[in-house]
This record gives C-alpha cells, structure tokens and sequence, in this order.
C-alpha cells in the first residue's frame, strides 16, 4: 500500500513517471525476479520480464543532468525532463549510455541491479538482482539494443 500511497500524492508529471517506475520495479517486479520459480516460468515470461525492465531503465537513463532535473531523449528523439525526490543512483549510474558499447552498458547495469539498496526495502533479506543471471544477461540485452538506438517497440515485436 506504501507504492500506491506515495503515487497518489505525486502530482502527474514527468517526475512522477521515475518515482512510478523505480517503485514497480522494487515493490511488483523484484519478488518475481528472485522467486524460485523464475527459472521454471515460460520462455515468454522471463523475456518480457526482463524487456519490461530494460524499458524502465532505459527512460530513467539521462544524457545530461540541470541542478536537480535529469534529461532524456525519448524514441522519437524529444527530450524529457524526470526527477527523484528520494534517488538519484539509477539516473547517475545510467547517464550518458546511449551509443556506448556493451562492456560499458553491462557494467553500469551491473551496478544498478546488484544494489540491494535498491531492490530490499520492506523485502526480508537482501536482494541482489544480478543473483537472477537469466534475467540479469536478458535485461542487458534489451537495454543495450534501446540505448544503441533501437525503438524500444521494435525491440518488443523481436521477443
């Protein structure tokens, strides 16, 4: 109830849109990531897991940042302002990945999902995401076709 209570007073705004996503990923999306019946779930369900979670990052990456304002481009190439009242690890892990190369992009992802800041509030123990390698190796991918310059809806008509 916390996830719908802070988004009800959120006014309906681009900041909104980072606070939204960061929260779903760790109050809906992490349980299944970590459950022990990942592994036995379809070949549907993990892609679009991850591809859903590749998206969420991918417009919670900036390519620069004004004050307290982070700036991104879109798939139609506008640029779109977000910001987080509470965090700004996921934006400034993530800046600046457009066009960089898998290594780079793997690297950053890496940080963002092995911080158990992140993904353990109200969870009872620690939650590395990277734990998950199906989900971690699928999120990568997605993500590094979107930031490389794939629309994220053509990246969903190859899952």
């Amino acid at each position: 109830m916390s996830f719908v209570r802070r988004i009800a007073n959120i006014a309906d705004n681009a900041s909104r849109m980072n606070v939204n996503h960061t929260l779903k990923l760790r109050e809906r999306a992490v349980d299944s990531i970590m459950s022990p019946h990942y592994t036995t779930s379809s070949e549907d369900f993990r892609a679009r897991m991850a591809f859903n979670f590749a998206v969420a990052l991918r417009y919670l990456t900036p390519n620069r940042k004004d004050g307290e304002s982070y700036f991104g481009v879109n798939d139609q190439q506008q640029e779109y302002k977000f910001t987080d009242p509470e965090t700004t690890f996921i934006p400034d892990t993530l800046m600046g990945l457009y066009g960089r190369d898998i290594d780079t992009v793997r690297g950053a992802v890496m940080k963002v999902l092995s911080n158990t800041n992140l993904w353990s509030k109200g969870k009872p123990g620690p939650m590395d995401l990277t734990q998950n390698t199906d989900f971690t190796s699928r999120t990568v991918e997605f993500y590094n076709r979107m930031v490389n310059g794939e629309k994220a809806l053509d990246v969903l008509k190859s899952l």
